[in-house]
């Protein structure tokens, strides 16, 4: 009886665990690519940067070659090792789809889309353009991050634009992110931005298929990841997670005569968890000794948000 009670809970495991439901969080304000592995620019020029070109513009939808990430990705408690990309924003581990979505992109579940594919659906790679597609591999085993970079793509149906999107598989903890880098200029795009499993289940960023990015830029402006915004899909994201981003006095130890004070004490974090932050105390200490407590703050910060705040006591 023990055994076949063990094995029931096992399938049940199983069971939850293959058709768990994906959730995201958008963070607005990390100011960093997540996760801060890939550092790089996102600028023309991938393979001096360091990135593999997959593929380039053509003047049809098409799926690039067989790709393949140095690790087991498992998505929907299935796990995958390659996959192929098409020049309208789809990633996709069906590798035997042959039809390939044009870049009029519609709400997910899509017929048009094949299963198991992460989407960045309303881009084209224009044939004769700078428009490319590429993917590198940042960190170490067990915390490598596989990315799919989309480079300069183009609007839909012709237009004068850009837009920078990556598509990133991290190792071991089988998150998803969707990055928004930058795109210019306004109202030329607008996206279908989730994970289809197959044609009856998907998972969207709410908003699709009209998603702007978030990040409108000019020829000129920044391509380093400090506006970086983007999007994190998991079936279990943490609800409480803060990031220290900034401090008043970081970078002034040993410049200031501390004994001279009082100083101010401020700075910014960010809540990477999945839900709102309704109260916190912020406490800090010197030279090892007692910690200076506020009382619990009220505060409203939602997933993905940023807080900046004041020490009341300096």
């Amino acid at each position: 009886m023990l055994k076949k009670t063990t094995l029931l809970l096992a399938l049940l495991l199983c069971n939850v665990i293959a058709f768990s439901q994906y959730v995201n969080v958008k963070y607005t304000c990390d100011n960093q690519n997540p996760g801060n592995l890939n550092k790089g620019i996102d600028d023309l020029g991938l393979v001096a940067r360091g990135w593999n070109v997959v593929r380039g513009g053509s003047a049809t939808p098409v799926w690039s070659g067989v790709q393949t990430i140095p690790f087991a990705f498992n998505l929907n408690g299935t796990n995958f090792t390659q996959y192929k990309v098409s020049t309208t924003g789809i990633v996709t581990f069906d590798l035997a789809a042959t039809a390939v979505p044009d870049s009029n992109n519609v709400a997910l579940p899509s017929s048009l889309i094949p299963d198991n594919s992460v989407c960045v659906w309303g881009m084209t790679a224009r044939a004769g353009s700078n428009d490319s597609i590429g993917n590198r591999t940042f960190g170490t085993a067990p915390n490598r991050q596989h990315w799919v970079w989309f480079s300069s793509m183009s609007p839909p149906g012709g237009g004068s634009g850009f837009s920078y999107w990556g598509i990133v598989f991290e190792e071991t903890t089988n998150n998803i992110f969707i990055v928004d880098a930058r795109t210019q200029p306004a109202g030329l795009f607008t996206f279908t931005l989730g994970i289809q499993i197959d044609n009856a289940t998907a998972y969207q960023v709410f908003g699709s298929p009209n998603i702007a990015s978030s990040v409108i830029t000019t020829n000129t402006g920044v391509t380093d990841a400090s506006d970086q915004v983007y999007y994190k899909f998991n079936t279990s994201l943490s609800q409480y997670d803060v990031r220290p981003k900034t401090f008043s006095l970081k970078n002034e130890f040993p410049y200031r005569n501390y004994n001279a004070g009082p100083y101010a004490i401020n700075g910014s974090l960010a809540n990477l968890g999945s839900q709102t932050l309704t109260s916190l105390v912020l406490n800090y200490s010197v030279d090892g000794g007692a910690p200076i407590s506020t009382a619990a703050l009220t505060v409203n910060i939602a997933g993905g948000a940023c807080f900046n705040y004041n020490h009341p006591t300096a």
